[in-house]
């Protein structure tokens, strides 16, 4: 056994030196020459036996089988890739990881007006897939936080639709962690996107940019975009758990309804749903905007009544709803102006300019504000 041995040590390296030269020892070749995704949170290189492309990201297949999806804002750079046709491909996508990335730290940091563009490119590309993906809500919920940063209303409403639709599909992403919430899951609404109109253009062409929506195969999310595209009573839901966000919408939008008992029942439902224990303070913001408008077009308004509603939103949701608390200042400022009552018109004018300091430049209430119903009743 000792001679075998000594034999065996003489001549095992001439053994093998030729079967690796030849290619013998493949597992040690390939890994030498495997890609290498390097991911930008800090976690550790991939190292894969084959690689694809994808909309979402890099797949890796690692040699146990096991594939993973890297999403392309947290790819890096990709080393050893050997196949031409990747190497090209991978040219490609580059850029396209690299602008996905700085747009989502670009939220992240607060750089919503830098963000905006990198996020409005892609969206319409996710859109283009079937697939819902992590990249996809990153993208969308992106969007959705940028475009609230400036207060457009309309052209926030197909990037809320499909945040909440991927959420309620069960996508999920860390990326936001630390931010404030934009989606109040108890409802399935965004606080920040009450049903006005801020442009009437836009609220126009809002049937056929929310069509994706409005064919969705979720019932909420179709009776979401039915009533945000609609301006009208949202459907009723069969989701018990979320039929009450619904309810809400239809309330608000049924509050500035042509016929006067729909209105009325409309504003003693919105009491209801802000005075039920736990409800959220942006739903009593929402609740006092629509019955002060409300009952600013009932024939015979009681104006006092509509300027307590409008005047408690920046005596008490200035914080919270900035913006809408800053369109009711202005509302009740025109109402009292065209009561004779210019002193405290002015009162609330100066208020004004100091309390819309920090509020999205959309959202200020307009002179000609145009959440008029369609066919209002005459005096």
């Amino acid at each position: 056994m000792s001679h075998f041995m000594t034999w065996l040590r003489k001549c095992l390296p001439m053994v093998l030196f030729p079967a690796c030269i030849g290619g013998g020892c493949l597992l040690f070749v390939d890994a030498a020459f495997a890609e290498t995704v390097h991911r930008r949170d800090g976690s550790d290189p991939l190292t894969a036996a084959r690689l694809s492309f994808e909309l979402e990201g890099v797949s890796c297949t690692r040699d146990s089988g096991a594939t993973i999806l890297v999403p392309w804002d947290r790819v890096r750079s990709i080393e050893g890739i050997k196949d031409p046709s990747l190497r090209e491909a991978w040219a490609i996508q580059k850029p396209i990881s690299e602008e996905l990335w700085r747009a989502r730290t670009r939220v992240q940091r607060g750089d919503a007006r830098l963000a905006e563009p990198l996020f409005e490119r892609h969206f319409d590309r996710m859109m283009s897939s079937s697939e819902d993906s992590e990249l996809r809500l990153i993208v969308a919920e992106g969007l959705l936080r940028v475009r609230l940063a400036r207060g457009a209303i309309e052209g926030a409403l197909p990037a809320a639709l499909e945040t909440i639709r991927l959420r309620r599909a069960g996508v999920t992403t860390d990326r936001y962690e630390g931010l404030p919430d934009i989606i109040d899951e108890r409802f399935w609404l965004v606080p920040a996107l009450p049903p006005i109109t801020t442009n009437q253009v836009q609220t126009e062409l809002l049937a056929e940019r929310l069509e994706p929506w409005l064919g969705a195969i979720d019932p909420f999310v179709r009776a979401l975009a039915s009533g945000y595209a609609s301006r009208s009573g949202a459907p009723k839901s069969a989701d018990a758990a979320s039929g009450v966000g619904l309810g809400v919408l239809g309330c608000a939008l049924e509050s500035l309804d042509p016929e006067a008992e729909i209105r009325d029942q409309a504003r003693n439902r919105l009491v209801g749903f802000a005075s039920t224990e736990g409800a959220p303070a942006w739903l009593d913001a929402w609740s006092r905007w629509f019955r002060g408008r409300s009952l600013l077009i009932e024939p015979e308004p009681d104006i006092d009544l509509a300027l307590i509603e409008l005047l408690h939103l920046p005596a008490r949701h200035l914080e919270g709803s900035p913006a809408l608390a800053s369109r009711a200042v202005a509302l009740a400022a025109d109402v009292l102006e065209e009561q004779g009552r210019l002193p405290e018109a002015a009162l609330l004018r100066r208020e004004l300019l100091v309390s819309q300091a920090n509020v999205p430049p959309a959202l200020p209430h307009e002179p000609h504000f145009t959440d008029e119903p369609a066919q209002p009743e005459s005096p």
